[in-house]
């Protein structure tokens, strides 16, 4: 497969006027709009950042316990019980789905719905590796597949569109093997496709099919077909930093790249036309 490699940096700047960052491990509760970026921090300190120029402002705080990606108003919420979970509607419907597969106490399971709240998966996790994935509406089984055997034990379940997107790793680590499959399990293709990678922020959608993938460190972005799995454009960002987590926002215009850790508030905007990046520095508390 002939990828496409993308490395055009301009000069990094920082805003004279920018509010020193209060950091943590990783940005939670980040979103885009069309000329900026908002993330916070262990949900207390939080921000926004100008696409343009990276000016920041301060913000009020979230809460606790924020997923990495802010939820919309619409978006579908998803919980559960140690058995199984609930998938609920704006329309304050929801629907109850349990797993056949025996869930180890111990390790448990993972879970994701789509955006529409029309799909739902659950991993059931340990030495048998199972994914079940089911229509929210009716509760039945859409598809029931194993996972070939390995070393292993965890995994993690996100959906792109309506395309699962599947890690199984060392659990607590991003070691391990991530890929596309169809909601009945066919494989697709590797994240990154011939050259893989390992994510450790949820994809984002760009648009149509194209979705935004980015490792850990956050040194590349990968722009990928999850429909064929072809990838549409590899973008170089920069050196990976396994000591700064980087949280992934875009869409059709921009991603942007939030790093945390040791480059805390630090970001990366790239310009999906072109694929230029533009680095914003941050000053630390």
């Amino acid at each position: 497969m002939r990828l496409c490699l993308i490395a055009l940096l301009v000069s990094s700047s920082v805003h004279a006027d920018n509010p020193c960052v209060k950091g943590g491990r990783r940005a939670d509760n980040a979103s885009l709009t069309t000329t900026s970026a908002s993330f916070c921090f262990d949900g207390a300190a939080c921000y926004a950042a100008e696409l343009a120029t990276g000016r920041l402002t301060t913000g009020p705080a979230a809460g606790t316990d924020l997923p990495l990606l802010a939820e919309g108003p619409d978006s579908p919420k998803l919980s559960d019980d140690g058995g199984g979970i609930t998938v609920c509607h704006r329309d304050r419907s929801c629907h109850n789905l349990v797993p056949t597969g025996q869930i180890d106490p111990g390790i448990g399971f993972v879970s994701a719905v789509n955006s529409t709240g029309t799909l739902a998966a659950i991993g059931v996790q340990g030495s048998d590796l199972q994914v079940e994935v089911f229509d929210v509406a009716t509760g039945k089984h859409v598809s029931t597949f194993k996972l070939p055997p390995s070393r292993w034990m965890c995994l993690v379940v996100a959906f792109a569109g309506d395309t699962l997107d599947i890690s199984n790793v060392e659990c607590g680590a991003t070691t391990g093997k991530e890929w596309l499959a169809t909601k009945l399990g066919k494989r697709i293709a590797a994240i990154g496709g011939a050259s893989p990678i390992m994510t450790g922020s949820p994809p984002v959608h760009v648009t149509d099919n194209t979705w935004a993938f980015t490792p850990d460190g956050g040194d590349v972005v990968i722009l990928q077909d999850v429909v064929t799995g072809k990838v549409v454009k590899r973008i170089s960002v920069g050196k990976a930093d396994p000591d700064s987590p980087a949280t992934l926002v875009g869409d059709s215009t921009h991603i942007v790249l939030i790093y945390g850790g040791t480059r805390a508030g630090d970001l990366a905007v790239i310009d999906v036309a072109t694929g230029k990046v533009t680095q914003f520095p941050a000053k630390r508390c």
